[in-house]
């Protein structure tokens, strides 16, 4: 008896540790699997390529913690980063990773230097504006899952705009910061499909269109204007940016309006739950 006992809970303990194995394996090539998804995602819908340093996430919480996430600045430009994240949070609920639509509870990206340079009339800001398209194309069954995001919350966005000098294109360039306000967007994808892709497009639409506002009597009316008649044409992108972006360009000024307005089994699931969220590579 004793002996059978013993075999017994030695079974336990094995299959005991063989779950805590499968599980942190399954932690560790989740983790690869969003962090390259986010990346590949994120260089396809700006054009310009996007890292992420750090990555952590919990299945058993359903949260997603990324660090040190940058996007390149447009070739020709003399930063090497557009934009830089301090920290950024996702909530989500793991169950909906095995359905069709992945609902995430909110996002929050946290302490995000965006920097702007201009080039002649335009800015670097502008160039990944206009590799947005005009309209979304129709989206692919296979191209990705659906994302629901209920709340999307960008705080404390510190711009740094680097300008020409007056009468010159070359020299040192006068800076000036601009500190955006928070911005919050809902219930993105409840309409329309919503891929890792086009949320990226929908975050930097809203950045620029704070950079628009805040700008407004601080930027040159050349360089503004490039902007707000960028935005003005990809608004078509998504409702709940173009909402955003109608409320902050009537804060910054009636012209800026006018632009706007003319514009195991169980484990394999999860996995493949998991690559879903993320827009398949084109062939």
């Amino acid at each position: 008896m004793k002996k059978a006992k013993r075999l017994i809970e030695t079974i336990i303990l094995v299959i005991i540790i063989l779950i805590g194995v499968l599980l942190l394996g399954f932690e560790l090539f989740g983790e690869h699997i969003v962090k390259v998804g986010i990346e590949t995602a994120g260089t396809k819908a700006l054009s310009v390529g996007v890292n992420i340093d750090d990555l952590d996430l919990s299945i058993y919480s359903g949260k997603v913690g990324l660090e040190g996430l940058r996007v390149d600045n447009p070739v020709g430009y003399e930063n090497k980063y557009l934009l830089e994240l301090n920290e950024g949070r996702v909530k989500t609920s793991m169950k909906s990773l095995l359905s069709d639509t992945v609902e995430i509870e909110s996002i929050l990206l946290d302490g995000i230097i965006l920097t702007v340079e201009q080039k002649g009339l335009s800015s670097n800001l502008n160039d990944i504006l206009k590799s947005i398209p005009k309209a979304e194309p129709a989206a692919k069954p296979e191209e990705g899952k659906n994302l629901l995001v209920k709340d999307l919350k960008i705080t404390n966005t510190s711009v740094k705009v680097k300008l020409l000098p007056i009468g010159g294109i070359t020299g040192n360039v006068d800076t000036v910061t601009l500190k955006l306000d928070p911005i919050e967007m809902k219930d993105l994808g409840s309409k329309d499909k919503m891929t890792t892709a086009r949320l990226a497009k929908e975050i930097m639409v809203a950045l620029a269109t704070g950079v628009a506002k805040q700008g407004a009597g601080k930027l040159p009316d050349d360089m503004l204007k490039t902007i707000q008649g960028s935005l003005g044409d990809i608004t078509a992108i998504g409702e709940a940016a173009a909402k955003e972006a109608t409320k902050l360009l009537k804060a910054g000024g009636e012209e800026a309006k006018e632009m706007l307005d003319k514009g195991g089994d169980t484990g394999k699931d999860i996995v493949e739950g998991v690559k879903g969220i993320f827009d398949k590579k084109e062939e």
